[in-house]
């Protein structure tokens, strides 16, 4: 996870989910302020296996405080 700014945050799971059975669809990622929340940034679709803030939602991150990724994986059927 990089933050650039306190609005701006970059995360990437490069190669951290695979599926031997199915391929990668897309993901959707979100941002909590406890594990499995998503109350600082709500989940957001992503296709790539990195992401990077919603710039229609200006992120309120604060200096030592501790933030929780939580991505979700898509597979197709």
């Amino acid at each position: 996870m990089y933050i650039q700014r306190q609005w701006q945050i970059f995360f990437s799971w490069k190669g951290v989910f695979s599926d031997p059975e199915s391929d990668i669809d897309y993901f959707k990622w979100s941002i909590g302020s406890q594990p499995g929340h998503s109350d600082i940034m709500e989940f957001t679709l992503e296709n790539s296996e990195c992401g990077s803030y919603d710039k229609n939602h200006r992120l309120e991150l604060k200096e030592g405080h501790p933030y929780y990724i939580s991505v979700q994986v898509y597979v197709s059927t």
